[in-house]
């Protein structure tokens, strides 16, 4: 599982018990882990970075929350802000809550206004940045807040903000975690609960489709070593809960419906199978595309 800052997660635990895994359910869990990662050419959209883009660890106390998995919404008090912020204002703050390390100003106006020369780009960049904040001051009460505050060359995002994103990313199993750690399952869940949709889901801008998509991967990575930790732990059927939740987020990487088919085959659940097999040749059609001779090839296999 890849992650954007490693976080604390897994912290070492006075007295906690571990356990192993036999040569079998080992080889299934590593088996089920790469097979994740073979299918996503299928999926339209730009390159997915190869570095994870760093995120500030959330405060549930922050004044303002955001949440970008799923549809974009920002709430202060409990109560959506539905009205009175711009829409490049939103978009601003999207950029930031995304790129907390911060960006110069040259860079934060050619992603959001691409089309303009430099002078003019910076001049809408503090238009929204004020609509931004004078509504966000005016909603919390609090005059001294900036949002965005200059940090030598860079704007950087004020860490007055609860996000959905960082929580899931500072849930993540810290890079090089024992899979055989309790906790690092435990990780997994708590990750997998909230990943609670797609990068600002419905929204169409450019700069966030390397993101988008970078996120989608992190999650279905996720789910796919939640579906391996439950099955070695003898839950089948839980296994085939997160593979389902991980193709609703990748609802076109075939490898996964391929695990799916071969565990409700090992289940005997011989008419899932067809109908995972039928699920994926609707969303296939979608895109004009037909399953594998692979993946065809083994759904006659588990019908012998």
């Amino acid at each position: 599982v890849h992650t954007v800052t490693p976080p604390k997660a897994g912290a070492d635990v006075g007295g906690s018990r571990m356990f192993g895994l036999g040569l079998g359910p080992t080889s299934e869990l590593f088996d089920l882990l790469a097979a994740a990662r073979t299918d996503h050419e299928l999926v339209p959209g730009g390159e997915v970075a190869d570095e994870p883009f760093p995120v500030l660890v959330g405060s549930g106390s922050a004044p303002i929350k955001v949440r970008v998995l799923g549809p974009y919404r920002i709430d202060v008090d409990g109560k959506e802000i539905r009205s009175g912020l711009r829409a490049k204002a939103r978009e601003l703050l999207a950029f930031y809550l995304l790129h907390p390390e911060g960006t110069t100003l040259d860079v934060a106006t050619e992603a959001l206004w691409p089309e303009a020369d430099p002078g003019r780009g910076s001049e809408w960049f503090w238009t929204a940045l004020g609509n931004l904040r004078s509504l966000l001051r005016g909603v919390t009460g609090t005059k001294a807040l900036k949002i965005i505050e200059r940090d030598g060359d860079r704007y950087r995002i004020e860490p007055v903000f609860d996000v959905d994103l960082w929580r899931f990313q500072a849930a993540l199993p810290a890079r090089g975690a024992h899979t055989g750690d309790p906790e690092w399952a435990a990780a997994l869940e708590a990750a997998a609960d909230l990943y609670s949709g797609e990068l600002l889901a419905g929204v169409d801008w450019a700069w966030a489709d390397v993101p988008r998509e970078d996120l989608r991967r992190r999650a279905v990575d996720v789910l796919v070593a939640q579906a391996a930790t439950r099955l070695v732990a003898g839950d089948a059927r839980g296994a085939l809960d997160a593979l389902s939740h991980a193709v609703e987020v990748d609802p076109v990487a075939e490898q996964l419906y391929r695990r799916m088919m071969r565990l409700h085959a090992k289940q005997f659940h011989r008419d899932e199978v067809d109908a995972t097999f039928r699920r994926l040749e609707v969303r296939l059609a979608e895109l004009d595309l037909q399953p594998t001779p692979e993946t065809r090839k083994l759904l006659q296999d588990l019908a012998e």
